[in-house]
């Protein structure tokens, strides 16, 4: 049953660049492998990613730098029959529930493809196969990403190929239960979770263009959320501190442009549209929202030409840009470097100091293999980039006990002409102050937070302590 909202007009804005910023685009890992369609999970310190033979690897991340670990990030294999990405759509990804996360992909096996789930068991990850006990081919399957849920929920294909499929609804239980889910547009990622919600945000024609629906799992009822010209896909909604703690929803509209909504009294009101400052794109794609500091961006691919899911020469060049989401001063900010390459998928990884933004590349001679894995510098964060200026004592500063349970002190010749704040390892602001010589951290959880400490002149100085 669709319900319908009501309607609110949009309000267009100007939207101004902003300039000036040096771009740190790096390749990492290991420069013979391919890393196809990875995904983070940022709360277990993790990335999974298949490789040009469809094996499929998770490795571990450094929580401060944003490196892997390992030179090659290939930790654990945990399986060797991978559906091509060309045929998948879509790669590994994280599942959230109660107590951790686990990885699900599209299982090959001889011409069937079926939901496989990766769980760690304490040295390695064992495999599940949800679905090859179910006559019919299951690919593409996307997860739900709420840690409290009991169970991981997941949506999926289900059809002869990536042409003739319909989408599906099941939690990951084994064998798979196929509830179908309205979905009638097209679209580049299909319909997705809505964090801490059992629904989905989907899309459905209505007055002429595509617009965005809730569906909700419980019920099967199917709600409007948007009204206004154009048609939209590849739609998220977040939360954001930044605009009072109110849910916002955005999407891309006619593939050119991104559209932002806020939630007013249960509805979703138009805000503003956002258009990247270089006016050479015609199609934008891969847009997904983040939180950083307590401010709200996204980041999003840019291309000449659009791009059609399971091809990997038809959009060159694609670049990766994050957008701020303030409407009267906002953020527009480049952060792939200037070379002529395919770039696909970005995703984040959020550090005490930084959040860095990551993608894969298709090399443009020809040859796709390897796939590279780059990760580049927003240059959002307030701390330095550079980790080796965080420790836990300085030589101007000097923090102690620490560890500590309940109070750190400071201790400086000039504490009294200086400001703090308290990060924790996410980057999230969490306590300021000033001329203080001592902090209560208390009510802190146990773990490593940061302090950055400035002085009269300016000069800031970063440290790190643990709380027991």
């Amino acid at each position: 049953m669709k319900t319908y909202l009501s309607f609110f007009f949009l309000i267009s804005i100007t939207i101004n660049a902003q300039a000036q910023f040096s771009v740190q685009d790096i390749r990492i890992g290991d420069t013979t492998a391919s890393y196809l369609d990875f995904e983070f999970w940022q709360q277990g310190n993790r990335i999974c990613f298949q490789d040009e033979n469809n094996d499929g690897f998770v490795g571990l991340m450094d929580s401060l730098t944003g490196n892997l670990v390992s030179a090659s990030g290939k930790d654990f294999l945990f399986d060797v029959s991978l559906a091509p990405i060309t045929q998948s759509i879509n790669g590994p990804e994280w599942g959230y529930r109660i107590g951790g996360a686990d990885v699900f992909y599209t299982k090959q096996t001889g011409t069937n493809r079926s939901i496989g789930k990766a769980s760690w068991n304490g040295t390695s990850y064992g495999v599940t196969d949800l679905s090859s006990s179910l006559s019919g081919k299951r690919f593409a399957v996307l997860c739900s990403k709420t840690p409290t849920d009991a169970v991981t929920n997941l949506i999926y294909a289900k059809g002869n190929n990536i042409l003739n499929f319909t989408i599906n609804y099941s939690q990951a239980v084994n064998p798979v239960t196929d509830n179908p889910v309205p979905y009638a547009a097209n679209s580049s990622s299909g319909p997705r979770f809505i964090d801490g919600e059992q629904a989905l945000i989907t899309n459905d024609t209505a007055g002429g263009f595509t617009q965005i629906f809730r569906y909700d799992l419980a019920t099967s009822n199917l709600t409007q959320l948007t009204f206004d010209a154009g048609n939209k896909t590849d739609a998220f909604i977040f939360t954001a501190p930044d605009f009072g703690g109110s849910r916002l929803l955005f999407c891309t509209v006619n593939n050119n442009l991104l559209r932002l909504y806020k939630e007013v009294s249960n509805v979703f009101v138009p805000q503003y549209d956002i258009v990247l400052p270089d006016t050479s794109y015609h199609f934008y794609f891969s847009a997904e929202p983040f939180v950083f500091q307590n401010k709200s961006y996204l980041f999003v691919c840019a291309a000449n030409q659009q791009f059609v899911p399971g091809s990997q020469n038809n959009s060159l060049p694609a670049d990766v840009w994050v957008v701020g989401l303030e409407q009267t001063n906002p953020l527009f900010r480049k952060v792939s470097d200037n070379r002529v390459a395919l770039r696909l998928d970005p995703e984040v990884f959020i550090t005490p100091t930084e959040a860095y933004i990551y993608y894969y590349e298709y090399k443009q001679n020809g040859n796709v293999h390897p796939v590279a894995l780059h990760k580049c510098s927003s240059g959002l964060g307030s701390f330095p980039l550079s980790v080796n200026e965080i420790s836990p004592n300085t030589t101007n500063y000097l923090i102690y006990p620490n560890p500590a349970q309940n109070i750190i002190n400071l201790q400086s010749d000039i504490v009294s002409d200086v400001t703090f704040v308290l990060y924790n390892t996410t980057g999230q602001l969490l306590m300021t102050g000033k001329n203080q010589k001592q902090i209560d951290v208390s009510a802190l959880n146990p773990g490593i937070y940061f302090l950055q400490l400035t002085d009269k002149t300016g000069k800031s100085t970063n440290c790190r302590f643990i709380k027991d």
